[in-house]
């Protein structure tokens, strides 16, 4: 699925060179469709993932914790600070930030832009599918368990800069989507 999304939306945009807003809007809409195609196939029934460890409770600082939640927080905490060592030391990293500040001046100095714009998505896979698996450990799992979260993210995505390489660490933008999330429920 992700090399097709790609190779057929990913890199037509780009190369019509479409606003990053508007091809937010494409991806979102590729991703309600397959959502759509995954309810069709398998249905909207929820299902629950039984871990096989995780029931036990350990105490923190006078917090208590479910091993389970612990690893899932744990989990989330190293996968964030692998991303930002990756994007912020390695030579693909720094080709990465160049690409999402000016394609077009990373092109100028060698940076196979295609490949790299690639290469961010499938690492963008890739950290979406570990927050399903974790996330699955926790709550029931249906073909629209992401929705609320894809729309939550778009929302501090825009907030935190879609062109920023720190954007996604944009605390305040998180705390801002989360407290209009609450006094909504009040």
């Amino acid at each position: 699925v992700f090399v097709g999304v790609e190779r057929i939306v990913i890199r037509k945009l780009r190369r019509r060179q479409i606003p990053m807003l508007i091809a937010s809007m494409a991806l979102l809409g590729v991703a309600l469709a397959i959502d759509e195609l995954a309810d069709m196939a398998w249905g909207n029934d929820y299902e629950f993932v039984q871990a096989s460890f995780g029931s036990q409770s350990i105490i923190i600082g006078g917090v208590y914790f479910t091993l389970l939640r612990l690893v899932v927080l744990l989990t989330a905490i190293t996968s964030i600070i692998l991303l930002v060592l990756f994007i912020y030391k390695t030579k693909t990293g720094r080709s990465l930030r160049a690409l999402a500040q000016e394609s077009e001046a990373a092109s100028l100095v060698g940076i196979n832009t295609d490949n790299a714009m690639s290469l961010g998505f499938f690492i963008s896979c890739g950290l979406g599918g570990l927050a399903g698996a974790l996330l699955a450990q926790i709550i029931p799992i249906s073909t629209h368990m992401g929705l609320a979260i894809m729309f939550k993210s778009a929302a501090i995505i825009v907030l935190g800069g879609m062109t920023m390489s720190h954007g996604f660490l944009s605390s305040a933008d998180s705390t801002m989507v989360g407290v209009e999330e609450l006094l909504s429920l009040i």
